[in-house]
């Protein structure tokens, strides 16, 4: 699960050998190792953004496979640290409906309610290991 597999960075338009767009092609292949992933109880990495001199780029790729799902995202360069762990890290916001979540939950819980509104939006069981997830990473 840790690899891309051989070909992955030429299955789009490319300069010089490396992808030059965060292309929506990536996401069925990213989409399989993401529930391979899942399913063997691993975390799911993605691949690196190869043209590492644009920050742009690597910053969009990064953003794909935070909103994907992925744990994590690999790096070839020290100047896409900084774009991707940003990426990758719950902005103020996500950690303050994250907290709403959990509180609107324990306080349906102990009046017995299995889904609560919060925002608006129906929020249940699964948005609750979400939001708990949010707030662990945060805390990292």
């Amino acid at each position: 699960m840790g690899e891309s597999p051989a070909g992955y960075a030429h299955t789009a338009k490319t300069a010089e050998g490396y992808a030059t767009t965060a292309l929506d092609l990536w996401t069925y292949p990213m989409m399989h190792i993401l529930i391979a992933a899942r399913a063997h109880g691993l975390l799911a990495i993605d691949g690196p953004c190869g043209a590492f001199r644009d920050a742009e780029l690597t910053a969009a790729w990064a953003h794909k496979a935070a909103a994907m799902g992925f744990d994590g995202k690999q790096v070839i360069h020290p100047g896409q640290i900084a774009a991707t762990r940003a990426a990758f890290t719950p902005s103020q916001a996500e950690c303050a409906f994250a907290r709403r979540v959990v509180e609107a939950m324990r306080d349906g819980a102990a009046a017995g309610a299995g889904a609560v509104a919060v925002d608006g939006k129906m929020i249940d069981l699964a948005n609750l290991r979400i939001a708990e997830q949010i707030l662990a990473r945060a805390a990292e």
